[in-house]
């Protein structure tokens, strides 16, 4: 048996960074933790169902406009933390970055910092610690809390189906390289954002419109990425819809002699054992298409947002690990993983 700790939350009003964590605090509570949570006053019952102790920010008005509370939110949850923290065992802490940090000094308590709204597995998280990710090593003197966060946080990136839509946007040319596979912690992410922007001043300037890159050659090459990848299947809900939008008259049982020609490549969870993470670190997409293109089954001359053809977009694309992108003599099976 073990000791149970005083455990400091604190977090800032954006469900996109608390609602995963609730799971964390409910978990902790199961365990026997005393758990406190500061948060503002609107997340109160969804905190105190989970079994935590509610603490609402100090000196934060609740008329205030979203843009008010969003700056108002970080001295408030910083002020309250620094007041009771010295009461707790360890500090765990979500969208603070640099003020959480030093709040951590002041209290000089273990402090532990969570991305929980992100994809991690242990390569991430590895990388996350090394650019400061992980703040004070002492949490590791409580194992059985390491384990707890590591057991709730650590989400693969599955193939389900907004990962699937998002690398066949890749796939139609509607996306740039990477926008199906990237993580959402790496920094590339962020420039991947950027370059988006930049992207779309080039498409307005050389009037480059959706429908001159969603084609019915586009539409086949998402539906053979598909096909390689193994995505989920209600891409055959989506890619239907979209072929709808543009005048392709696309029935579902369209799929199968492209499935019958299109080997599959991929065996992504949860189908496989490796993730979308992985197939990243492989060359993502553009590999895929490569590989595809090889061997005539991608439409390469069709327009894509970077303003090149998807042919000049994948030229260069390797695989860079066979065992997550299967090359194409030893394919994890010779037709594509969608059948109708």
């Amino acid at each position: 048996m073990y000791n149970c700790k005083k455990i400091l939350m604190v977090n800032l009003p954006f469900s996109g960074h608390t609602n995963p964590t609730l799971e964390l605090a409910k978990t902790f509570v199961s365990l026997g933790h005393e758990v406190t949570y500061i948060h503002s006053p609107e997340w109160k019952n969804k905190i105190e169902e989970t079994g935590a102790i509610f603490i609402p920010y100090d000196n934060y008005p609740i008329t205030m406009t979203a843009s008010q509370k969003e700056i108002k939110s970080w001295g408030a949850a910083y002020q309250t933390a620094e007041r009771i923290g010295k009461n707790f065992d360890c500090l765990i802490y979500e969208m603070l970055f640099l003020p959480g940090k030093s709040l951590a000094d002041r209290l000089g308590i273990p402090a532990f910092r969570v991305f929980s709204t992100f994809t991690l597995n242990a390569k991430i998280l590895n990388d996350f610690g090394k650019t400061g990710g992980w703040y004070m090593t002492c949490i590791f003197r409580y194992p059985l809390l390491y384990k707890v966060v590591s057991r709730v946080l650590q989400r693969k990136f599955r193939m389900y189906t907004a990962n699937s839509m998002n690398c066949l946007t890749e796939a139609l040319g509607m996306g740039l390289g990477g926008n199906g596979t990237i993580p959402a912690v790496y920094s590339e992410r962020i420039k991947l954002a950027k370059h988006a922007g930049m992207a779309v001043m080039e498409m307005l300037e050389k009037n480059i419109r959706p429908r001159d890159i969603m084609t019915r050659e586009a539409v086949i090459n998402a539906l053979t990425v598909d096909m390689a990848l193994g995505c989920s299947t209600n891409s055959m809900l989506h890619l239907p819809a979209i072929a709808h939008e543009i005048g392709f008259d696309f029935d579902i049982a369209f799929a199968n002699p492209i499935s019958e020609k299109t080997p599959n490549l991929c065996h992504l969870a949860p189908a496989g054992p490796t993730y979308m993470e992985d197939l990243n670190e492989a060359g993502g997409v553009y590999a895929v298409m490569k590989q595809l293109a090889d061997i005539g089954l991608i439409h390469t001359q069709c327009m894509t947002v970077t303003g090149k053809t998807v042919g000049e977009n994948i030229k260069d694309a390797v695989n860079k690990n066979p065992e997550v992108i299967r090359p194409l003599d030893n394919p994890y099976s010779k037709t594509g993983g969608l059948a109708v």
